[in-house]
């Protein structure tokens, strides 16, 4: 901590105001949750002009494990970087921080959650970016152009509501940073599983809807990482085969890749990859791709697979 704080004034159980200079506050760390300021600095036209307003910001203060204090800023992040770069027509010399103390960093993590900056309302890629950063930290960070471009929000938003609630319509009430914890493993997994190239035909389909999405994300909470890559792997490579018996689970698959992006259409296809991964791992075949045999319900086959796993389990 800085020798250069000035203490002010003590409110009771809210927040200390300290006074600091304002190269000790862009020096200083954000706090887990922000937003990406480095990209919106450049873009914050409403920060270029100095007001009295911009100098008042907000502070974390917690000790770590081993007992050591830090401090974080929770607001004045894209100003902190609007004034490191210079773009802004004044620096201030100070700024006057409410300085918030607590028990350690997971606690700043909930707070960040409800404590968000007004300097400028939070668009859904704001949200994003703070998801990633509250569930991974600096650990990990998608390389799958669908998954860095934010595409898996609403397949995340419809699975979590499927197997928390039972319900296929998501409270949209419910931050996307509440949600990703929850599905960390699985994030990780298909980004692994998307990360593969696709077979002309099958790129020209753009399959990486939230439908299609959102299937994978149930096949990974529930089976085996490889089983589900093998057959995605497949449909990846057009690999699918008809036959006078009819067509395996992987062209099913493909044939109904393509479609919309409207919300029935998208549930509709979220039940035909788990329907058409169903039809693939039995060796089975169907004579038409629009067969009730390739697509699945996805609330009862989440309850099966959940229920098969309870019963395992008991067993053991």
């Amino acid at each position: 901590m800085s020798s250069n704080v000035t203490r002010i004034a003590t409110p009771l159980q809210l927040a200390e105001i300290v006074e600091m200079p304002v190269a000790d506050f862009i020096a200083m760390e954000p706090a887990p949750g922000h937003r990406d300021s480095e990209g919106r600095a450049q873009k914050a036209d409403h920060l270029k002009v100095l007001v009295d307003e911009h100098s008042a910001v907000d502070i974390a203060e917690y000790p770590d494990d081993a007992g050591n204090i830090h401090r974080r800023r929770m607001t004045g992040n894209t100003r902190a970087q609007v004034w490191k770069c210079g773009l802004s027509d004044r620096i201030p010399e100070k700024v006057q921080a409410r300085l918030y103390r607590m028990k350690n960093e997971r606690e700043v993590r909930e707070r960040m959650l409800y404590h968000d900056s007004r300097e400028q309302s939070w668009t859904s890629g704001d949200h994003t970016f703070r998801a990633f950063d509250m569930t991974y930290a600096d650990s990990w960070r998608p390389t799958s152009p669908p998954l860095k471009g934010g595409r898996f929000v609403q397949a995340l938003r419809v699975v979590d509501a499927i197997t928390k609630y039972a319900k296929w319509s998501p409270d949209q009430k419910i931050k996307i940073e509440l949600i990703m914890p929850e599905w960390s493993g699985e994030l990780q997994l298909l980004d692994q599983l998307l990360d593969h190239p696709l077979e002309a035909q099958i790129r020209e389909k753009k399959p990486f809807t939230w439908g299609f999405l959102a299937g994978c994300l149930l096949l990974l909470r529930h089976l085996d990482f490889g089983v589900v890559r093998s057959f995605m792997t497949e449909v990846f490579n057009d690999k699918g085969t008809k036959t006078e018996q009819g067509l395996d689970g992987v062209q099913a698959m493909i044939e109904h890749l393509g479609k919309g992006g409207a919300i029935p259409e998208q549930q509709d296809l979220f039940g035909r990859v788990l329907g058409c991964f169903d039809l693939w791992e039995a060796e089975k075949r169907v004579p038409t791709a629009s067969s009730k045999h390739t697509k699945a319900d996805a609330l009862q086959w989440h309850h099966s697979k959940r229920d098969a796993k309870r019963q395992e389990r008991q067993r053991a």
